[in-house]
Order: structure tokens, then C-alpha cells, then sequence
């Protein structure tokens, strides 16, 4: 049974409700119609320009209706649209054109030094769009591009639903990877990414396999569009002919993201983990006789851990809600979810298991159901079809298991009593003490049970005498003031005593990226940096 691509359900959606809002933003409404014709033009001048069947195209951009009308315009011409760090630095960015083999790029006006500096290091990408002013020169204004008619192949070269839509990982683990979606594989899954709605049905014919008469929903994507994600999201979103709300600005404002809810009576809100989730509830906690989520069905966590005591914080604004945390990867989605009601929270890394999710041992066998042995999560079904130009990491992620192609996701967990699964950690970061398995990310929950931690982050540190240790960099909830034996006692009272951190720091901040994730990198780093400065030897806890 097969799925067209994107860019298919997308036009069928245009042409089916052309009145009603696709995208809104803080300088205005994109409609369907409007944004059918504009991706349209794009597409157009895009292939017009020589750019052939699967061209790479870099989308170089903030969150803004230009992020999506280029995804769409890329789709619909048959090319690849490729999600660009705006955070990264000219030497990463370098990297990240040169592996994706990008041919053209469509960039903001703010991001014109960094793209005058690289575009002489880019023979290879020879079309250049600015959303914007600019005086760069070769560059052709964007406004004229989405405004351009096609004297040739309009509608672009010729679409199959085997074509592929490529994401990069983030490079706080690694240099980024680009992680290949056959697209009807996403179409099949999209939809139903974070499960707050129903999936979307293979057609029968050749119509558009979504249901338009439904009530249209409202999904503000908070996150950026340029992380799976937002970008899975607001697409999943789109091809139901849902309304997608974006916010202004370049760093996340939760007071923007209240009013925005709030005018535009959003039903779903697409947020990061508690990076997102704890400056909302601020400014909830602050205006209590505000119903700024009085419309919100479920709001939907990816990508980082969400702690119960915010999932509850937010319940008592709003008990009809429903918190869904949803368990994926830019190379699996769908691996399981955290569904959490008013007066029913889960625990913070209990999962319902995704009927593709498995576990297997440190020898690539099965672990059956019942069974309290942690495991390695595997996912199967609908997979991508690897790694750009990279097989090596292709074979180790993508493997078979009992005759079937499974993604190996790096975490391990274990089955509860009743099958569901319970997160343990990744098993890159895995500390290793006197032969006990420390995961830093149940240490990281522990801490972040504290009333007066923010945010944390567990590593593990070499010693001598059991090869490695716990040691935790913490951040302060609005400045309290925190001794190290206070957080030690405290993850005593959840966890066994191997795993109580035996060097704590305190920071201002973790410096989180605007999709929530920490570099985990430049944290590691600077904790040895503190150790190695603060105790020469071993000699206790580090404070503040």
C-alpha cells in the first residue's frame, strides 16, 4: 500500500480549503491559496535556474513563513530542502553545505556577513535567495522569486513519492549527519507524530488521504523549524490543513508564546522538554487570572526530558489538557509516548512502547517482555534509508534483528510490569563506576526533583580508584543559593548510593540551544576544566 509525498497532500490541501489560514506569524496570515502560489513561484524559479531532480537547497532561516513556504517550494520542484543550524559558525556551516552538497541557498538578510564570507569557499552552490534586503550582490531578493511565473517545467521535474527529504542532526555529539526520509514513508507517519491526533489513511484512489471536513486545528510550533521536531510537527500539521502558528524573534519569549496561544485560539502547542515548559509556567504562576491556555487541547514535548512536577504545574492551568511526551529521533519517530491527564501524570521516562520498539542485550538478542534485564531500544517499521554519504554509520545505526531492519537508537531501557517502558539513558554517556552502570540522565532526573534546581547536567569524571565517578553541573531555579551536600542528600533519597554525584558545581546557566538540547560537549569540558582547577586531587565535593 503506497503514500505520495509531501508535496502531493500539501497541493491537494492548497486547492481543497484556499480561504482558510495556513500559516500564521507576527506580521500576518499566509493563506492556502496564498501560500500554494508563493511556493509555487518559488519552485518555478528554482528549477528555471538549472537546478535538477534531488538538488540539495539549504534553508538558512528563523521561524517565519518563509521557513515553510521554501520546505514546500523545495518539495514541490522535486529538490531537497536541507534544515540549517543558524547557530552554527562559518567553519560548521562550511561543513554542513560541502556534505549536503548544497546547490542553492535561501538565507535571511541578518545571516548576509557569514554568507558574503562563505559563498567564495561554495563553488558548488550557485543560487543564492534573501529573505530581506541585501546588498550582496548575485543574490535574487526572495519576494521576486515566490512572485515568479515559470516560462518552463512550472510544476517542477517529475515527483515520486521514493524521493527523499533529509534532516541534519544537531553536531553536539558529532559532526552533523544528514538522516535520509523516503517521503512516503513520512507521509505515512507525520501525521501522527506525537499521537494527539489520528494517523493518516493510505487513499483508496488517487485523493488526498486526509480528512478536510474535519474541525481545522490550530498547532503553534514554539521550537525552531530548523530541528525535526518543529519541522515534523508543523508539517504534520499542514498536511491535515491545519493552521500552523509561529512566533516572532530570535530567541524563545514565553510571554509572546501565552498571547499567541491566547489570539489565536491554538488547540496544540509543539514545545522542548522543560527548557520551554518552566518559563511558560513562569509567566502562568505570575497572571493566574489569565486563561491564556483556555483553548489548548494537548501540548506535545520532544526531544528533551519533561519532569512531572512541571507536567503537573501545567495541568492546574488548564485540567482538560492533555500532555503527550513523545520518545523519537531525527532517525525513528514514533518510538513510543508519555500520555499524561489531569490527576494521571506518568512517570518522567515511562513510554508506552510503539508496537515497532524492542529491546536487545549487549549482544543483539531479544529481550522478552517480563524480563527487568535493561536493554538497548531498537525501532522498526517505517525507517530511513540511512545516513548521506556516510555507510559506515548507516550499518552501525541500521541493523537487522531476527530478519527484520531495525534502527539502533543508543538508549537503553527497561519493560515495566504491565510492558510499557521506563528510559534509563544513553548508553554513549554511560558512566562506568567500580563496574556499576551509572546512566547520567536518571542522575540529571533526580537532581532536577530538588524544588530549587532548574536544570542539570551528569557526567561521568575519571578516578583511580573505580574508573569513574558521578559529577553533576547545576543549575539554580531564580537564583537560589545551593550547597553541594544539599544535592547530594537529595539524590540519595531517589537513587542507590553508587549513583550520588561526588562533585557538584553550580552555573548561571546551562545555556541550553533554543530546540532545548544541551552541548553536552562544551558542559563535559567544562567540568573537567573545574575539576582539574579545583581539585588537583581527590578530595571531595566541589561547591559553587
Amino acid at each position: 500500500m503506497s503514500f505520495p509525498g509531501i508535496a502531493d497532500v500539501l497541493e491537494d490541501v492548497s486547492r481543497e480549503i484556499p480561504g482558510r489560514p495556513a500559516i500564521v506569524t507576527g506580521d500576518g496570515v499566509t493563506t492556502w491559496k496564498m501560500l500554494g502560489e508563493r511556493a509555487a513561484g518559488l519552485a518555478g524559479h528554482m528549477c528555471d535556474a538549472g537546478l535538477g531532480h534531488q538538488a540539495k537547497v539549504g534553508v538558512y532561516l528563523r521561524n517565519g513563513s518563509e521557513y515553510l513556504e521554501t520546505v514546500f517550494a523545495a518539495l514541490k520542484a522535486g529538490l531537497v530542502p536541507i534544515n540549517v543550524n543558524y547557530r552554527y559558525g562559518t567553519s560548521e556551516l562550511r561543513y554542513l553545505f560541502e556534505n549536503a552538497d548544497v546547490e542553492a541557498v535561501v538565507f535571511d538578510q541578518s545571516f548576509a556577513p557569514v554568507i558574503e564570507e562563505l559563498r567564495p569557499q561554495l563553488p558548488e552552490a550557485t543560487k543564492w535567495y534573501c529573505v530581506g534586503p541585501t546588498t550582496l550582490g548575485d543574490v535574487t531578493p526572495y519576494e521576486t522569486a515566490v512572485r515568479y511565473r515559470s516560462r518552463g517545467r512550472s510544476g517542477g521535474h517529475r515527483r515520486s513519492p521514493d524521493d527523499i527529504v533529509m534532516v541534519y542532526t544537531g553536531g553536539t555529539t558529532g559532526m552533523p549527519k544528514g538522516v535520509m526520509w523516503r517521503q512516503g514513508d513520512l507521509v505515512r507517519i507525520l501525521a501522527s507524530k506525537g499521537g494527539a491526533v489520528e494517523p493518516i489513511v493510505p487513499p483508496a484512489d488517487e485523493s488526498t488521504p486526509v480528512d478536510l471536513e474535519r474541525d481545522p486545528q490550530v498547532c503553534l510550533v514554539a521550537c525552531p523549524l530548523m530541528h525535526g521536531t518543529g519541522l515534523f510537527n508543523a508539517l504534520g500539521a499542514m498536511m491535515k490543513g491545519d493552521t500552523v502558528v509561529l512566533l516572532g524573534g530570535a530567541t524563545f519569549d514565553a510571554r509572546e508564546l501565552c498571547r499567541a496561544i491566547a489570539e489565536n485560539a491554538v488547540t496544540t502547542v509543539v514545545i522542548v522538554g522543560d527548557s520551554f515548559a518552566r518559563p511558560l509556567l513562569q509567566v502562568l504562576d505570575d497572571a493566574p487570572e489569565e486563561d491564556y491556555l483556555g483553548s489548548v487541547r494537548t501540548i506535545i514535548s520532544s526531544g528533551a526530558t519533561w519532569s512531572q512536577d512541571v507536567k503537573a504545574r501545567l495541568l492546574a492551568h488548564n485540567i482538560a489538557m492533555t500532555l503527550v511526551d513523545s520518545f523519537g529521533a531525527s532517525e525513528i519517530s514514533g518510538l513510543g509516548r508519555s500520555v499524561s491527564t489531569n490527576g494521571k501524570i506518568r512517570q518522567t521516562g515511562a513510554f508506552e512502547l510503539s508496537e515497532h520498539a524492542r529491546l536487545i542485550d549487549e549482544q543483539g538478542q531479544l529481550v522478552v517482555q517480563g524480563s527487568s534485564q535493561s536493554g538497548m531500544i531498537v525501532v522498526g517499521g517505517p525507517l530511513p534509508l540511512g545516513y548521506y554519504k556516510d555507510p559506515e554509520r548507516t550499518a552501525r545505526t541500521f541493523r537487522e534483528v531476527d530478519g527484520q531492519r531495525f534502527a539502533v537508537t543508543g538508549d537503553w531501557a527497561k519493560y515495566t510490569a504491565d510492558g510499557d517502558l521506563v528510559f534509563v539513558g544513553r548508553g554513549s554517556g554511560c558512566i562506568n563506576s567500580a563496574g556499576e552502570k551509572i546512566f547520567p540522565e536518571e542522575v540529571e532526573e533526580a537532581i532536577k526533583l530538588h524544588p530549587g534546581v532548574a536544570d542539570a547536567a551528569v557526567f561521568g569524571v575519571a578516578d583511580g580508584q573505580f574508573g569513574q565517578k558521578v559529577a553533576a553541573v547545576v543549575e539554580p531555579d531564580d537564583g537560589r543559593r545551593l550547597v553541594p551536600s544539599e544535592i547530594m542528600d537529595h539524590v540519595r533519597l531517589h537513587l542507590a548510593g553508587f549513583k550520588v554525584p561526588r562533585h557538584v558545581w553550580f552555573v548561571d546557566s546551562l545555556e541550553r540551544t533554543p530546540a532545548g538540547k544541551l552541548d553536552y560537549q562544551r558542559v563535559r569540558s567544562m567540568t573537567e576544566d573545574l575539576l582539574a582547577d579545583a581539585y588537583p586531587a581527590d578530595d571531595g565535593v566541589a561547591g559553587a
